[in-house]
């Protein structure tokens, strides 16, 4: 029986489905980012490009798409972190960990009767519209605001179905809290 989650969701320009760390997507649908490599891997690999590797790698990336990669400063992080505590009261959800460091989130969540694909829809929308707002990309005066995305497209969730297995997430999770 599952007993939580840990959900896991990059800022935009920093998981790539060709990345040298392993991915979950089989395709690669930007034109501009096929150049990189292929899917050769589903998952994480188990051999990890070195910090230096992976650098030039996610240089290369960064410079083909078409918005800048989002970095999240202290207070983009505080008010990431706001939007799903405050998801997390309306709706009832159960958060044991949470991180946000400056490049992705981490949200142990226990069992709840909404799916978590609502709850990942949840915190990233009420976090993406917060942070459009506060990194001055909202409409000004009936103009439209450029669309520039804060979040790369989909998740990663872990099913956590025994306490040892939760207990380690939140532990994962809180080291994040201290690592940045």
């Amino acid at each position: 029986m599952i007993l939580a989650w840990h959900l896991v969701w990059t800022a935009y320009g920093w998981w790539f489905p060709n990345d040298p760390r392993g991915a979950w997507s089989q395709e690669v649908w930007k034109p501009s980012l096929r150049g990189l490599g292929k899917v050769e891997w589903r998952g994480r690999r188990k051999v990890q490009p070195t910090a230096e590797e992976l650098q030039a790698w996610l240089s290369g990336a960064q410079k083909r798409l078409k918005y800048a990669a989002v970095v999240l400063d202290d207070g983009a992080c505080g008010i990431v972190r706001e939007a799903i505590r405050e998801q997390a009261e309306l709706h009832g959800y159960v958060i044991p960990a949470l991180a946000v460091p400056p490049r992705h989130v981490h949200v142990v969540v226990e069992k709840h009767a909404h799916p978590y694909e609502r709850m990942v829809q949840a915190f990233k929308s009420v976090s993406s519209r917060r942070l459009r707002r506060y990194l001055g990309l909202t409409a000004l005066r009936g103009k439209a605001a450029k669309r520039v995305p804060i979040w790369a497209r989909g998740y990663w969730v872990r099913y956590l179905d025994t306490k040892e297995a939760a207990e380690s997430a939140v532990r994962y999770v809180n080291r994040h809290i201290t690592a940045v």
